[in-house]
């Protein structure tokens, strides 16, 4: 879907339509998610993290004009560090996801448990930052 899609327009029009599902899957995943309904975070968090991860490697390949830049790999990475994130198993989601992708490239797990620990220390900034005592116990 990200890498040679026909449908998928080209330059600054596909990064912000990438996005705009992205922005449109988290809400409706929160609505449904929020609501108590039987969906669950997997398949969703898939979905939003692959969206990002292949909007930000579009516009890594625009700004830097790189042809060899592959927005699929930036959102393969997207779709381990998202789901990591969110079922705190970091390790697990991106071996899961490069086994889904049928990817055995080490580089693509170097570079998703680097963003997996960016993610990681995220986290733990916006909990230490937070105004909920809860949350930081």
């Amino acid at each position: 879907m990200i890498s040679g899609s026909p449908w998928l327009p080209a330059g600054w029009v596909a990064v912000g339509l990438l996005v705009a599902l992205s922005l449109a899957k988290l809400f409706a995943a929160s609505l449904t998610i929020g609501s108590g309904g039987s969906a669950g975070d997997f398949a969703s968090s898939l979905a939003i993290g692959g969206l990002f991860g292949g909007a930000f490697g579009r516009a890594a390949q625009l700004l830097t004009h790189d042809p060899h830049l592959q927005p699929g790999a930036f959102a393969l990475v997207g779709m381990g560090t998202f789901y990591g994130g969110i079922a705190h198993v970091p390790l697990s989601a991106l071996v899961l996801v490069c086994g889904l992708a049928g990817t055995n490239a080490p580089g693509s797990l170097l570079n998703a448990e680097d963003a997996r620990m960016q993610s990681k220390s995220t986290e733990q900034l916006r909990r230490d930052l937070s105004l909920c005592r809860e949350e930081q116990l």
